[in-house]
């Protein structure tokens, strides 16, 4: 099971999750999330990183020449997730490029499976990430769609998933689920906390 810790705010955190061995980093694009990072900074932490941790760039509808202008001037960047209501012909124009996407599925306590797959459907991705309908706010995913959904789909546990309520959450979703996506959760506001970060370790060994 991969771990992938998005919001990275420094290069001390990207080393910090490297030496964790954290599978994948998020930087994020998104204007309105307090995560947001500039690219300056963004360049610095992909120069600074090796292939030990692979880097996510996270955008929620924005144009794609934009996209594609960052993720030219980066570099070292395999990942792009979206956010928004990128189309299905957006999504292939990254993929085509090299990249791959990783597409947000919005998860709410009323969805229901068919519901979900049909959002899948119309937007064909390498990976998906489930999560709340609004990032930051609500209850967790429905568990029951996201079990099903993890049987068979390459798919990211997220939407508030922190120390307190992770081990629940695997203990009920299938084993062949791709990975979990934590961002606030191993933080105090933007500051990565070790502490709830080696316990998110240690609760995903010993479900494993």
């Amino acid at each position: 099971m991969k771990l992938k810790i998005c919001g990275v705010q420094s290069l001390d955190e990207i080393h910090q999750l490297a030496s964790k061995k954290v599978d994948l980093a998020g930087l994020n694009f998104i204007p309105s999330s307090k995560r947001c990072i500039s690219l300056r900074l963004a360049k610095q932490i992909v120069e600074a990183t090796d292939q030990s941790i692979r880097l996510v760039a996270l955008f929620q509808n924005a144009g794609i020449d934009e996209v594609m202008s960052i993720l030219k001037q980066l570099g070292g960047i395999e990942y792009v997730q979206l956010h928004g209501d990128e189309s299905s012909a957006y999504i292939k124009e990254l993929s085509g490029l090299g990249y791959k996407v990783i597409k947000s599925v919005p998860i709410s306590s009323d969805t229901d499976l068919a519901e979900a797959e049909g959002y899948i459907a119309k937007h064909q991705a390498d990976l998906y990430l489930l999560d709340r309908v609004q990032q930051g706010m609500g209850d967790l995913v429905n568990q029951k769609v996201a079990n099903q959904l993890a049987a068979k789909y390459k798919v990211f546990l997220a939407g508030g998933l922190n120390v307190d309520n992770l081990e629940p959450a695997l203990e009920n979703i299938d084993q062949n689920l791709y990975g979990i996506d934590i961002a606030s959760g191993v933080r105090d506001e933007l500051k990565l906390n070790l502490d709830k970060l080696d316990e998110i370790l240690q609760i995903m060994e010993g479900v494993s």
